[in-house]
């Protein structure tokens, strides 16, 4: 994937980062005149693309040894954007992290709500009528 415009980290995954570009420069001089520079972040030694079905199963490989579930690469784009909401970060910041012209699209497209935040929000809603709630927990014989 080529490097795009400047995105904040945080602070362990910028480290990590700034460790994979100084073996990538390592690499490229080592390489010499034989690197075939790409532009990319992720690439063979020689600066050549790895093939999408190498990255799809290294993904696969690494998500499997973390004890994540099983999903595909593309997936982890909506994860993140959906993970990023359910924090509470601006959608404006979530839509330009993803690069979208405007925050409807992402809003249309990476807002998949996690049945536990569903049932978050309605335990919320009951809580605003706290006379409701004991009612509630009498009549199932709570």
């Amino acid at each position: 994937m080529p490097v795009s415009g400047p995105c904040p980290l945080d602070s362990g995954t910028a480290e990590l980062l700034r460790a994979h570009l100084r073996q990538l420069k390592e690499e490229r001089l080592a390489a010499g005149e034989a690197y075939q520079d790409h532009g990319l972040l992720f690439c063979r030694e020689d600066g050549t693309p790895y093939s999408p079905d190498h990255v799809s199963k290294r993904f696969q490989r690494l998500a499997a040894e973390a004890d994540l579930p099983p999903i595909r690469l593309h997936e982890a784009r909506h994860t993140a954007a959906t993970l990023a909401l359910e924090a509470g970060i601006d959608r404006k910041i979530v839509s330009t992290r993803l690069g979208h012209s405007t925050v409807r699209i992402t809003e249309d497209l990476y807002t998949h709500v996690r049945q536990a935040v569903e049932d978050q929000a309605a335990e919320t809603v009951l809580r605003v009528l706290p006379d409701r709630a004991p009612k509630r927990a009498e009549k199932t014989g709570s």
